[in-house]
């Protein structure tokens, strides 16, 4: 089947994008090896060369071109390593006085794992890339945006026979080193007023703790969930979950950024305001509430289309889906490489998203057997197209894959956007006189989809544990995904991306 190399610059600007992806994927495969300097320089010289000698030769020159950008993606995932002397890596092996900021920190067992910016070690700054640790400390809790001040001896992070990306997960966070024994943080100072994140952070468990004042321990946390993406869900509220193909539902999407962007239009347009004045104030908005739910690959990407399709309605343009994620996906990879193949909240959620777009139309044209009846199809077609796209990457990076999701997703998908509504509504009201009337609808919608996950338990043969993936199945695995959609792309009437099934798909992104 003969490639064709498209004409118009809209389409060469999507096959470059995929070019420069390519290239970060490429690097990925080995992701701690250093390619010396002259290598990408005498590349790059001989590739522009060939961009400048074929460009009058549209296949030729476009295919030198393609070949540039796959270069410069592995260069920009080679800049992302750290070098022998940056950041905490010289100081490996020796227990120095560390001082530096809380970024984040999470429960760990029964310790506190936090993720600091070192600032100083041994007295000396600490600059450049890999001046990130990871420590487990004994406290019951750690401010993040605190002042500290520990001692601790760096040393590579540990991997495991069972988690073997751990080391490759750890530095998509920027976390090159670790002090694996049990430290004490001295704080020095408290969050800044003016630290945003932090702030953010503080309401954000205010927030879930007065949700759990309203719920049930269970209901509480899937609301939570639900809501902003709030992922501390209880151990086994976590394995039904999982099992049943629905963890996509606490972590927050472009359906919550959707809802979050239609709320804030309709508000400032009702007071009065202009297109152009509404357009910026909820740019900010979207801006507030991505650093409010914690700024995931998966939410800035999520965030980072949906300001596209507002920034296109603005200027007059029209929003193509697919060249959005591309563009969304190039820009989060250029600025951490790393989130493309190794943060898997942003692998599934670019994966599910193109799923969304590619094969929702096709999926929904043959499946016209099934009625319409409260989106049923659409819900089909979208729960495989996203299933089909996610399935090898899931079962390559965590050696399973369940297939449970296939009816699970059909029966809570429904119930979602209802449980958001009566859950902010509950959550916004307390527990005034007349909360129970929002409380009781929030209640039964949250508890019907922990029922709904637990029904995994009566197959739990539909959860397939899958050992010794490697990269080339993967490869193998989309190549021939592509392939099929390709051949049956070809026998839609209408342009793929032009279908009312994409837009349908769109707004769940």
């Amino acid at each position: 089947m003969a490639i064709r190399i498209p004409k118009t610059w809209g389409e060469r600007l999507g096959w470059i994008l995929a070019a420069f992806l390519i290239g970060i994927a490429f690097h990925s495969i080995q992701p701690f090896v250093i390619i010396p300097p002259y290598v990408f320089g005498a590349t790059a010289g001989v590739l522009l060369l060939c961009t400048w000698t074929f460009w009058d030769r549209p296949y030729e020159g476009f295919v030198c071109l393609l070949l540039l950008f796959t270069v410069i993606g592995v260069w920009r995932f080679d800049a992302s390593i750290p070098r022998p002397m940056d950041g905490l890596l010289p100081w490996r092996g020796q227990m120095v006085r560390m001082t530096g900021i809380v970024l984040t920190s999470a429960p760990s067992g029964k310790r506190i794992s936090a993720t600091i910016n070192v600032h100083t070690a041994g007295g000396l700054n600490v600059t450049g890339l890999g001046s990130k640790l990871l420590v487990y400390v004994s406290k019951d809790d750690v401010a993040s945006g605190s002042s500290v001040s520990f001692f601790c001896k760096p040393r590579l992070p540990t991997t495991f026979s069972s988690s073997m990306n751990r080391r490759a997960s750890l530095a998509r966070r920027g976390i090159w080193n670790e002090c694996s024994s049990t430290i004490s943080l001295v704080e020095k100072a408290a969050p800044r007023p003016w630290d945003i994140p932090a702030r953010l952070t503080g309401y954000r468990r205010a927030l879930t703790a007065r949700i759990k004042l309203l719920f049930p321990s269970d209901e509480a946390e899937l609301i939570a969930g639900i809501l902003y993406g709030d992922e501390h869900l209880g151990a086994t509220l976590r394995m039904d979950v999982q099992r049943a193909g629905l963890m996509h539902l606490v972590a927050v999407s472009g359906s919550n950024v959707t809802i979050v962007v239609t709320i804030v239009a309709v508000i400032l347009l009702s007071l009065g305001l202009g297109r152009s004045q509404a357009f910026w104030v909820t740019t900010i908005m979207l801006i507030i509430f991505t650093i409010f739910v914690g700024a995931s690959a998966s939410v800035l990407r999520a965030a980072v289309m949906g300001w596209l399709i507002l920034a296109a309605r603005e200027i007059g343009r029209k929003a193509w889906p697919d060249r959005l994620l591309l563009v969304a996906a190039a820009i989060l990879s250029a600025y951490d490489p790393w989130v493309l193949c190794y943060d898997a909240g942003f692998a599934l959620s670019f994966l599910a998203t193109w799923g969304l777009i590619s094969w929702s139309p096709i999926i929904e044209a043959r499946i016209k057997w099934m009625p319409r009846t409260l989106g049923l199809r659409a819900t089909a077609a979208t729960t495989f197209a996203a299933t089909l796209m996610i399935t090898p990457y899931a079962a390559w990076l965590f050696g399973q894959m369940t297939l449970a999701g296939l009816l699970t997703n059909l029966l809570a998908l429904p119930l979602v956007p209802w449980t958001m509504l009566w859950g902010a509504a509950a959550v916004a009201i307390g527990s005034a006189p007349f909360s129970v009337v929002f409380r009781l609808p929030a209640l039964g919608l949250a508890h019907s989809i922990i029922e709904i996950a637990r029904l995994s338990r009566l197959a739990t043969w539909l959860d397939l544990q899958i050992h010794g993936l490697n990269i080339w199945f993967l490869g193998a695995a989309y190549l021939l995904i592509w392939w099929l959609w390709r051949l049956l792309s070809m026998s839609e009437k209408r342009p793929i991306f032009e279908n009312e099934a994409v837009d349908r798909a769109v707004r769940m992104l």
